[in-house]
This record gives C-alpha cells, sequence and structure tokens, in this order.
C-alpha cells in the first residue's frame, strides 16, 4: 500500500480515536455526575432517616423518662400513705402560734407503737407552744366516767378522734383553742386524709381537749 494511503488510514483513525475519546469522556463524565447525583440523594435520604430515628429515639426515651418519674412519684406516695403517721413540727407550731391554749389529754391504742410514737410526737410539741399536756397513756383509763358512745367509738376505732365541749363549726379561722389544735393538726400532719374525726363531750371544760390516738387507717 502507498505511503499516501497508510498516511490517509491514520489520520482517519487518530479522527476516529479522538471522537471515541470525547465520546467516552463525555459518557463517563455523564455517568460520574449521575452517580454523584444518586449518591448524594441516597446520603440525604438516610440523613433524613436518620434523624428521624433520632427523634424517635429521643421522643421514646423522653416518654420512658416520664413514666419513670410518674412511677417513682406514684411510689414515693404510695410510701407515705403506707408509712406513719408524721407530724411537721414547723407547720404544726406555726398553726398554734398566738392562738388560745388549753389542756390537752393524749391516750393511745395500747400495744401499737405507731400510735404510740404519733401521739408521743403531738404530746411533745403541744408543750413546746405552751399546751399543758397530760400523757400519752393507753385507752383503758380513758372507761372511767365517760358515755359509752364515747369510749366505743373512735377511742378503739381507728385514725385520729379529737372531743371537745364545743366542737369548731368550721374549718379554719376558730379562735379556740380546740380549734387552733384541730387546725395544726390538719396542716402539720401527714396522713390524716382519712380517719379523723370531731366530737363533742359535754363533760369536758371549756379549754380541755382530748385528743385519741387509734390505729393508723
Amino acid at each position: 500500500m502507498p505511503l499516501e494511503s497508510w498516511k490517509v488510514v491514520f489520520e482517519v483513525g487518530g479522527i476516529v480515536l479522538l471522537a471515541l475519546t470525547f465520546v467516552f469522556g463525555a459518557g463517563a463524565w455523564l455517568v460520574n455526575n449521575r452517580l454523584s447525583l444518586l449518591q448524594s440523594r441516597e446520603l440525604e435520604d438516610f440523613k433524613l432517616k436518620s434523624q428521624e430515628e433520632q427523634q424517635k429515639t429521643a421522643a421514646a426515651q423522653a416518654e420512658a423518662a416520664k413514666a419513670q418519674l410518674e412511677l417513682r412519684r406514684y411510689i414515693d406516695h404510695v410510701d407515705r400513705k403506707a408509712g406513719p403517721r408524721r407530724l411537721d413540727r414547723e407547720k404544726f407550731l406555726e398553726q398554734l402560734n398566738g392562738k388560745p391554749i388549753g389542756l390537752a389529754v393524749i391516750r393511745y391504742k395500747p400495744e401499737d407503737t405507731e400510735a404510740f410514737n404519733f401521739a408521743t410526737a403531738i404530746g411533745a410539741n403541744l408543750s413546746t407552744a405552751g399546751w399543758t399536756v397530760m400523757g400519752p397513756q393507753p385507752f383503758p383509763s380513758f372507761r372511767q366516767n365517760r358515755p359509752s358512745e364515747f369510749v366505743h367509738g373512735g377511742a378503739f376505732g381507728s385514725g385520729v378522734t379529737i372531743r371537745c365541749k364545743n366542737p369548731p363549726k368550721e374549718a379554719f379561722g376558730d379562735n379556740t383553742a380546740a380549734g387552733a389544735l384541730i387546725d395544726a393538726l390538719m396542716m402539720g400532719c401527714e396522713n390524716l386524709s382519712s380517719g379523723f374525726e370531731v366530737g363533742a363531750d359535754p363533760f369536758l371544760k371549756e379549754n380541755e381537749v382530748h385528743i385519741i390516738i387509734g390505729q393508723k387507717k
């Protein structure tokens, strides 16, 4: 083959190769761009899903923490209700401050340690407030010269029974020794929401109050 023919062949081949290089280069560029776009979308989708999962996890953790807090509060509430009656000294004395004082006769259910401890705490703080305190003593000494409804009522039942000559007609604001004592017990004692009774005893003096601590309900 003459040299001129070879020259033509190589020139044409070069042109073809250059065209193919351009075509494949352009194709590679397009494909790479397409792959990059797909990868970017997949990465964004992954980030969105990851954020959603994190938000769900955070929400679940928050709900779990809230549930645990509510459970803790409920357990603490049950523990307080199930626990012994307690006297908040500060609140108790605050209610008695500046109010009329009197004679407190305190009785408790025999052989009941919780009732005895509660009665002792009440007596000690009444003494601090200036009251004259008799007791605490167990119930039996109450039987003598007392009406049957008083002996067999709150005194031998449960909860806290208050007896005075003239019980307050309204809660709080009664300016008598009995009223002050009842207010102090209501505000300064825990676990008295049930088993708290106030009644009249005509045998008592004006500023004499009997406090009968029965079994905790």
